[in-house]
């Protein structure tokens, strides 16, 4: 019955009710953005304190970069979702409370990232410039770090050829 609530919302024009109803009753983080979407936009003030108050705080309890470099580029902040890939999302935030254990477990950590990061580092000033906060230290112990998980995953070429060929480190602005 509360998936009428939310439709009766919807109806009377009340994106950010029908939207609290989906969070709070239904527990439906991904149908509250399709709602929020779908009526305003990418760009509209429901979505934008969904990513924010929600999305970010998920991302950082769970561990989970891809959803908070997703939700840090939504949000128009190009430069935290590059670094977002590299940097722990809570130590980003700069939330008090740590992550799940589950979030620091080695089933969290994916090769691919790397690969998302090559893409975004130098796709624009504001991504660039997010990727130039990165320390060089610290961008080759994630490579390096993402080429050891290629290896036990039985991809040691992949993980050799990233390490050894293909990676360029991105100077300081």
């Amino acid at each position: 019955m509360v998936e009428y609530a939310a439709a009766f919302f919807l109806l009377a024009g009340q994106l950010e009710d029908a939207v609290e109803v989906c969070l709070r009753q239904l527990k439906d983080l991904q149908l509250a953005i399709a709602i929020s979407r779908v009526y305003e936009g990418d760009g509209g003030p429901v979505l934008r304190k969904i990513l924010q108050d929600e999305v970010l705080a998920v991302a950082a309890q769970e561990g989970n970069r891809w959803l908070a470099s997703w939700a840090f580029w939504m949000l128009g902040r190009k430069d935290m979702a590059v670094r977002a890939l590299i940097t722990p999302v809570f130590a980003l935030l700069g939330t008090p409370c740590s992550p799940d254990l589950k979030s620091r477990s080695f089933l969290t950590d994916d090769p691919a990232l790397v690969v998302l990061y090559a893409q975004l580092r130098e796709k624009t000033l504001q991504t660039l410039r997010g990727a130039s906060k990165i320390t060089p230290k610290i961008e080759w112990e994630f490579v390096l770090h993402s080429a050891k998980l290629y290896d036990r995953m039985g991809c040691d070429l992949l993980g050799l050829d990233l390490g050894k060929r293909t990676w360029r480190l991105v100077s300081a602005i």
